[in-house]
């Protein structure tokens, strides 16, 4: 085999690489947008709770997690206060890696949705509160911060 040939294939095998980690990042991203997107119309036209905890897809982050993916490759970076500024409920998430992050709003996705199956789940309180955890993720993940809260 040729010198040429064995770069080639070293650089072929990490493109690979690097070209599977991007598929995961946005098909990641893309699930938690759409779940953001579904529970929002979910809870504008009054669907039940437990027809949103339902229709919350997780397949994935599931199979990123068989496949042992690192979410902290999605953003180096640890929440900053300065991206929460205007949101004092997400203090404890501050310093949070992405990987924690990531974990703990899916965490919170599988409570919900086997206190569903258990006839046990009754709140949509929990349902808004899940909803802005999808969008801190959502916005730590795209490297931005979460808007400034409107002055009423």
């Amino acid at each position: 085999m040729s010198l040429w040939k064995a770069l080639y294939d070293v650089f072929e095998k990490e493109h690979a690489r690097v070209e599977k980690h991007k598929g995961q990042q946005r098909a990641l991203l893309f699930e938690i947008e759409a779940n953001i997107n579904f529970i929002a119309v979910g809870l504008k036209q009054g669907l039940s709770a437990d027809q949103i905890v339902a229709g919350i897809d997780v397949d994935v982050f599931k199979q990123s997690m068989i496949q042992g993916y690192d979410f902290n490759r999605l953003t180096a970076n640890s929440l900053l206060a300065k991206a929460i500024i205007d949101y004092p409920e997400f203090d404890k998430y501050i310093g949070k890696s992405s990987d924690e992050l990531v974990a703990n709003v899916y965490g919170k996705i599988f409570v919900l949705q086997k206190l569903m199956i258990a006839g046990r789940f009754e709140q949509g309180g929990k349902l808004k509160s899940l909803l802005r955890m999808l969008i801190l993720v959502l916005f730590h993940l795209q490297g931005r911060a979460l808007p400034k809260r409107k002055s009423s």
